[in-house]
């Protein structure tokens, strides 16, 4: 392989990397629309956030997901969730593939929730990730991520989430490049199903704190409107949902100042499911 070669697959590689804080992090089709928190997520895509609400499941669920970032195909995203509660907890698994022939990043991940009394889950998570570049051989990772979420009151409940806390890293020939290393605390305000309004702090390693607020208004039994905002660099979301017994359609969208409009899609269905 000549100079130039390595230098352009180094420089890819580099780029891919950088990326990674949106690729391997994707929040699915509900907290697109609310900001992108990752600590409170009552839908299936939990299994690629904080997992430890997956632990009131009581019927399977499953889910698929498309992103399509800054309307550029190649940096879309493909998703799949699901969600099997069993005796003694929840087990829960992701996968997601972002990219295209010549770059493409892969997630696997694999949770379980568990309730410990009435007012506190927990979850840890596995992963796997791979990055497979064209004409560069593959690249892997493992790394894990746990959380918890507390009942405060009945409106108030707390959570955070801890990803990738042993710093896996990558390696691209002779350098080895980290797997974002983030930490994640929130708290969630919601009143008789009808409003929920969330608040929280990322906080990447070797990155500023990012904040994040969003809102999520039942208009009906049926029908959800989201909205949030986070920075920096500042961004913009909003969104819907429509939930009926056994079926959920989601969509969100971020708009950035800069480079513009993401958009997101997802369906997901809930087995055993009886209207209340």
């Amino acid at each position: 392989m000549n100079r130039y070669l390595s230098v352009l697959i180094l420089a890819g590689s580099l780029t891919a990397l950088n990326a990674f804080a949106q690729e391997l992090t994707y929040t699915g089709p509900v907290n697109n629309a609310l900001a992108d928190v990752k600590t409170m997520d009552q839908s299936v895509w939990a299994s690629f956030n904080n997992a430890s609400s997956l632990a009131t499941y009581t019927d399977p669920g499953i889910g698929a997901s498309f992103q399509n970032k800054f309307s550029i195909k190649e940096l879309s995203t493909r998703a799949i969730a699901a969600a099997f509660p069993i005796k003694f907890g929840v087990i829960s698994a992701g996968v997601l593939q972002s990219g295209y022939s010549k770059s493409l990043v892969t997630r696997y991940g694999i949770s379980y929730s568990r309730s410990f009394g009435s007012t506190t889950s927990a979850f840890f998570q596995y992963n796997y990730a791979n990055h497979k570049i064209e004409s560069s051989g593959r690249s892997d990772g493992y790394y894990s991520a746990f959380g918890l979420t507390q009942k405060i009151t009945s409106e108030f409940y707390m959570a955070l989430l801890i990803a990738n806390p042993e710093q896996a890293k990558m390696s691209y020939a002779n350098l080895k490049i980290d797997i974002p290393s983030y930490f994640n605390v929130g708290i969630t305000w919601s009143n008789n199903d009808w409003i929920r309004v969330i608040a929280e702090a990322e906080k990447e390693l070797d990155r500023d704190p990012v904040f994040k607020g969003a809102i999520e208004l039942a208009i009906n039994q049926f029908l959800f409107v989201r909205s949030g905002v986070k920075g920096k660099p500042l961004e913009f979301t909003f969104g819907s949902g429509f939930k009926w017994p056994k079926i959920n359609i989601d969509v969100g969208f971020r708009y950035h100042q800069q480079l513009g409009i993401s958009s997101a899609a997802g369906i997901s269905y809930l087995f055993n499911h009886k209207k209340k």
